[in-house]
């Protein structure tokens, strides 16, 4: 087997349990990374 770890399940949701910010995303399988000023694509001048 591959010896790399793998990251760890996010507890289950609890019906009725509303979650905010980070709780929120770590749910989701895709990463997330927030944008700084460096990239960030600026709008088209249309």
């Amino acid at each position: 087997m591959s010896e790399t770890p793998t990251a760890a399940a996010p507890p289950r949701a609890t019906p009725g349990e509303k979650l905010r910010g980070a709780d929120k995303v770590a749910r989701i399988p895709v990463k997330i990374e927030p944008t700084t000023a460096a990239t960030r694509l600026k709008k088209p001048e249309w």
